[in-house]
């Protein structure tokens, strides 16, 4: 878990800087996106980086449903990388994002190495759970594909890339297959959907609230919020947090999971 250190103080770093000297983002990003990584850098602080620590602590106590939870965090450091890396924010803290995507990366395998499959599979996780967290997460993926893929014909139409282009591309490419992928596992009842639906939540949980605490930052810049956008993480976010507390408590927690 060595890469982990060194993630969590970069990690702290790039968000505490963003948070409290918001310079570092302006004539990088339109204004509004100032505001919203200003609100994102927060959720990072007080949910993110805690989750990683929490969850580490209990890897290292061999709990599975800290490995997950762990997973779950390092996915969503990894994706708030991912668009500040590539989403052309280069500022003094541009070398900093990239090593936090590529720690994020390699200690999300590293800790996905260490679960046990079969462990996982002796779990007793009741249908109707399984089948909720199925459902959500395809829908979820629905939204999301109708959403993003709108703006994406738009930016055809118009002939030019779309503000959130990063995002768009991450979201189709990579988060709402491995949605829909983890709902068919878990509907399914195999031992890697339980580990990549319950760190799917994970990561809707603080993904969501950075978005929604995005656009409420604008407030305080000035600019008026896209409210049904707030509504519409803040509701997804509620209800992953729901099903996050209602998945990790049907862990029947071991000693040892490899």
């Amino acid at each position: 878990m060595a890469l982990i250190g060194p993630l969590v103080a970069l990690e702290a770093i790039v968000s505490a800087t963003g948070l409290v000297h918001p310079a570092v983002y302006e004539g990088l990003v339109p204004a509004h996106y100032v505001a919203e990584s200003r609100g994102q850098d927060a959720v990072s602080l007080v949910l993110g980086i805690p989750a990683l620590l929490v969850g580490l602590a209990g890897v290292r106590r061999g709990r599975l449903a800290s490995a997950v939870l762990t997973i779950g965090a390092l996915l969503y450091i990894a994706y708030v990388s991912v668009i500040y890396a590539y989403g052309g924010v280069a500022n003094v803290l541009y070398f900093a994002y990239v090593a936090c995507l590529g720690l994020a990366c390699f200690a999300t395998w590293r800790v996905g190495s260490l679960v046990d499959l079969e462990t996982v599979g002796a779990l007793f996780l009741r249908p109707p759970l399984t089948k909720s967290v199925a459902v959500f997460l395809w829908l979820e993926s629905l939204l999301l594909l109708l959403v993003w893929g709108g703006l994406g014909a738009a930016a055809i139409a118009a002939g030019a890339p779309s503000e959130a282009n990063t995002i768009l591309v991450t979201d189709l490419a990579f988060v709402i297959p491995g949605f829909i992928l983890a709902g068919v596992w878990l509907w399914q009842r195999r031992p890697h959907g339980v580990v990549l639906a319950g760190s799917a939540l994970v990561l809707n949980v603080i993904l969501n609230a950075s978005i929604a605490a995005g656009q409420l930052m604008r407030l305080f810049h000035g600019i008026e919020p896209a409210w049904p956008l707030a509504g519409m993480f803040g509701f997804l976010g509620a209800a992953s947090l729901a099903l996050a507390i209602w998945f990790f408590r049907s862990f029947e927690e071991r000693d040892d999971y490899g």
